[in-house]
């Protein structure tokens, strides 16, 4: 169910995101690592264990960054600074809760 509206949500977002980057620099770039996110998503959703939910979150936050960089201004890069402040440092204790506490 989850994947079904993931999928759905993605696919609105891809369509507004083709007419917003109309003539923009690094189109390409952008809908690889948009099409990461898309991958890394459905693998949230099919995940079977935590584990593996881990690895797919990890790679989302990642594959994430570009996107919020990707104008590459200087207030672009602060965001995606802070960005991967949180999402790092949330994954890493999800990581850690697992291994040390729950184990």
């Amino acid at each position: 169910m989850f994947a079904m509206l993931s999928s759905l949500l993605w696919l609105c977002t891809t369509i507004y995101a083709i007419g917003y980057l109309e003539g923009s620099a690094n189109r390409k770039r952008f809908f690889g690592f948009f099409s990461l996110c898309v991958a890394s998503t459905i693998g949230i959703a099919l995940a079977d264990n935590l584990f593996t939910f881990l690895v797919f979150y990890e790679m989302l936050t990642l594959s994430t960054y570009p996107l919020v960089v990707h104008r590459g201004t200087e207030q672009a890069l602060n965001a995606g600074r802070v960005y991967l402040r949180y999402t790092l440092s949330a994954g890493w204790y999800c990581c850690w809760v697992r291994c040390c506490c729950i184990a």
